[in-house]
This record gives structure tokens, sequence and C-alpha cells, in this order.
């Protein structure tokens, strides 16, 4: 067998400053040869090699001696808190995104840890990151009550139901992680992006996604009694506003609101903190509609004398949403969100075949956005496509094909070559 290692207490002076550690015979002389390199000046090579090959087998050790200034200090590994720490503190984020990265970061701390270094994240650990994303429930979780149960056992009987991350939000936090990591290899953190084989981003919720028809709107408005929830619903469905930020920088100056004379039409100057950053897109300007106007002006009466705000008293955390599906609600007819009031308007706009460049101006976003988030394919729209179908390939009750009729085939090319067209633009 073996002889173990005998363990004592050895003591050095460094500096004037009295040093002690238990170790090995072994190790106490690689020690006293660096603290008297340190004294003399003249480098020691074996004991420096000894040092180096600390890095790896003992840190602790390595970072006593480096605290003692015998061996330079450890080059340092940026981890994932450091990496977490850098995105919170970057300059220029709107409050809304900060809140995304606080909600990835909390998932790589679990995952990984503060203290995980950047550069042993391989690709294979990214995906098992994304896999670990299925795991995650959401912050809230529904309650199933048992109506069979009295009413004071029902209390008791509840269940909690978990509820995990639907897919857009996965590919949501996947392509946050990418734009963590691709920081961390903009600052040489790293010499590549362990996220870039993981696909992310926004994509659609087609089962969220409903088509609110104008007569339906009007319905809603005709039976709603509050004048401002009539306000916010014809704004929101017949002029595309996005909520509560925009509500907020709405007001009763000649700049935001121009009401319709006999010589022109109204129109509405809509500012959006979203698209500020861009340059040219601060703000949209959307013509008034009659009912749109005829909400307004009465809710412009309501208004006390001297007020310049719109929406006094609404703030970014406020919930207009919550108001508007209670008024739909009320005339039987149960909106998914708030939000595809705005969606309904984009796509009656698109369904109007609007140049692009105005329909950017009227909508706040470009085209190729509009027809992949913002159009709805309901099924009288697809009824209506079936239909303009039929009619220009001449599948009628004669019989007639396209290639019978030149005509017809002047006029498709025409039709798609103006679509393509705008599409380029």
């Amino acid at each position: 067998m073996a002889k173990e290692k005998e363990i004592h207490r050895y003591t050095w002076t460094i500096d004037g400053v009295r040093r002690e550690h238990r170790t090995t015979k072994e190790v106490r002389d690689k020690v006293q040869a660096l603290v008297e390199a340190r004294k003399s000046g003249v480098v020691d090579p074996d004991a420096n090699f000894w040092a180096r090959r600390l890095i790896g087998r003992d840190t602790q050790l390595y970072d006593k001696l480096s605290r003692w200034g015998l061996v330079p200090p450890r080059d340092a590994k940026k981890t994932i808190g450091d990496l977490c720490a850098f995105m919170q503190k970057r300059p220029g984020v709107k409050k809304t995104t900060l809140q995304t990265f606080q909600m990835v970061q909390n998932h790589l701390l679990d995952f990984w840890g503060a203290d995980f270094p950047l550069s042993e994240i391989t690709v294979e650990a990214a995906a098992e990151f994304v896999r670990y994303l299925d795991t995650v429930p959401c912050r809230w979780s529904g309650r199933k009550i048992d109506p069979k149960a009295p009413r004071s056992k029902k209390r008791s009987s509840r269940k909690k139901e978990v509820r995990y991350l639907s897919e857009a939000s996965k590919l949501k936090r996947t392509a946050t992680a990418r734009q963590f990591f691709a920081e961390a290899v903009r600052l040489e953190w790293i010499s590549k992006n362990p996220f870039r084989y993981q696909k992310g981003g926004s994509r659609p919720n087609l089962e969220r996604m409903m088509y609110v028809s104008p007569e339906d709107t009007v319905k809603v408005l005709r039976e709603t009694v509050n004048k401002k929830h009539k306000a916010l619903i014809s704004l929101w469905r017949f002029c595309g506003v996005r909520g509560a930020r925009e509500f907020i920088g709405l007001d009763w100056s000649d700049r935001c609101i121009r009401w319709s004379t006999a010589d022109r039409p109204g129109s509405i100057t809509i500012r959006s903190p979203k698209t500020a950053r861009y340059a040219g897109h601060e703000q949209r300007t959307v013509p008034l509609t009659p009912v749109v106007e005829a909400c307004l002006r009465d809710w412009f009466d309501e208004a006390e004398p001297g007020t310049l705000k719109m929406f006094p008293g609404m703030t970014p955390a406020s919930n207009p949403g919550k108001d508007v599906k209670l008024c739909f609600a009320r005339c039987g007819i149960f909106i998914t969100k708030p939000y595809c009031l705005r969606e309904s308007f984009c796509t009656d706009v698109l369904a109007q075949g609007i140049e692009p460049m105005g329909y950017e101006e009227i909508c706040g976003h470009s085209l190729k956005v509009g027809m992949r988030f913002y159009q709805i394919y309901h099924p009288q729209r697809k009824l209506k496509a079936e239909t303009q179908f039929l009619s220009i390939w001449n599948f009628g009750e004669n019989g007639e094909s396209l290639a019978e009729s030149e005509s017809s085939a002047s006029e498709i090319n025409t039709h798609f070559d103006v679509v393509a067209e705008n599409v380029e633009r």
C-alpha cells in the first residue's frame, strides 16, 4: 500500500506578512521556491510550471498563491452571470425589452447557474436548453373546481392545473437567448454562438387570431353606454391603435386630431413608442372614419374643461383591453384578445389593395410584416378569393379554359406583375 502523504502547517513571510497553509512537504518546497524567486527577482522555471498546472488541478491553492503575490491571477473566464449583468445594463433598451431579458436571464441562471463558463456551452448544450423550455411552467396556473362538491368543500376540492409555455413563447425566448450569446461573440468572450442552429422568432398564433367585422363592432358601439369605452373600441378597430402606450400619447390638440370639414376629411396622428427609434416612423396619420369621429366627439363633450389628454389617468400599466372585452361579451361576441381589433383593421387595409408605402403609413409596419402577422384569413374572405380565382381562370358554365382565352392570359400576367412589384417595394 502506498504511504499516505503527511500534511503539516507551514509558514512563510512574504513582503513582511506572515502566511500559512496546511499542505504536504512537496507542495511546501514548491511554494518556498516561489517565495525565494519573488525575493531574488530570478524566475524559477520549474516552480512556475508547477504553479501553472495548479490552474486545472487545484484552483483554490492557485488563487491563494495569487493573493499572496507569488503567481499572476487566473484568466477570468466570462460566465453566465457576467453575460446577464451586461445585458441588463445595455444602454438605450426599452423597459419592456428589459422585462423580456429578465425572463430569459432567469431561465439561463436556472439551467446553467451564474458561475458556468460561457466557453463551455456547446451546440448540444444549447439544444438541451431549448428542450428545457418545454418543462417551464407559466406564471399563471388555472384552477379546476368540482361543480358537484358542496359549497363549503369547493375550496378544498380545487386542483391546480399546470400550464406550460406556448410554442410562440418558447420561440421568442430562444431568439432572445440567441441574442444574448450573439452579444458575447461581439464582445469576443466566445468565438461562436452555440445557439446559431436553434430556430426562434415571432410566429402568429392562429388559434388566437380572430376577425372582428365592422358590423359587429358597430353593433357593440350602439349597445355600449360608456363613451370612453366607445372611443377606445372605435380607435382600436378603425384606427389600428396598438394599446395603452399609444392611447397615452393621444390628446385633443390640433397637431394630434383634425376634425373633418366640408372640404376635407378628418385625421388623427398616433405617436408610437414602439417605432420611435426608427427615423421617420415616430408617428403615423390615420384618416378618421365617421364612426370614429362621432365616438370621439361624444367623448370630447364629456371631457373636463382644460383637459389636454384624450385619456387622462391612463398609464403604460393600464389594461384598457379588459373593459373592451367586457363590452363585446355583453353583446354576445367573445373576442380572444383586444389586439385582434387592430389585426382586423390591418386585414381590412390589406384587402383594399393599398400601395405598400400607404399601408406602412397607416398601419405602422411594413407590408411584409402585415402579410405575415396581420392577415386574418376568415371564411368569408376565403370564399371571395375562391370566387375571384374561378372568375380569373374563366372556369364558368361555358367551360372555357385559360388556353382558349388570350385576353384572360394577359389579364392574369398583368395582375401578378402588379402584385410582385408591390411586394418588392
